[in-house]
Formats: structure tokens, C-alpha cells, sequence
């Protein structure tokens, strides 16, 4: 699972970052490959983050109305 954060957060951090860090599939991700884009990374995890958040949130509140017993 951390593979995929960390890809989703550097995806995310360049949506956000005039210099966008190039990789691929072909070579893995590495720390060192992080560390060089700590900026990107670091933007791209908040957002993601919030965004998340936002997403369960919003689907706990709608799955706990929805399964709600009426008092009526």
C-alpha cells in the first residue's frame, strides 16, 4: 500500500509543481528519488491527504444516514 501512496503523492504534488520529477515503471521509486523532490512529494501528500479525508468522510456520513434506524 505505501507504493501506491507514495506514486499518488508525487502524481498529486506535480499537479501543483512547476518542476515535475520524472520516473517510470521501468526504475523503482527509490528514497533517494524522494529526497531530490521532497517539494513535490511533501504538497502532493497534503493533498491527497485532504482530498481522502474529505472522501470518507463524506461516504461514512452517507453510509451512516442511509443505515439509520427512524425514530418516527
Amino acid at each position: 500500500m505505501i507504493p501506491f501512496v507514495i506514486y499518488g503523492s508525487l502524481k498529486t504534488g506535480g499537479l501543483f509543481v512547476a518542476d515535475k520529477a520524472k520516473f517510470s515503471f521501468n526504475h523503482p521509486i527509490e528514497f533517494s528519488h524522494i529526497k531530490t523532490n521532497i517539494v513535490q512529494y511533501l504538497i502532493g501528500s497534503f493533498v491527497l491527504a485532504t482530498v481522502m479525508a474529505f472522501i470518507f468522510g463524506v461516504g461514512s456520513y452517507l453510509l451512516l444516514s442511509l443505515t439509520r434506524k427512524s425514530e418516527q
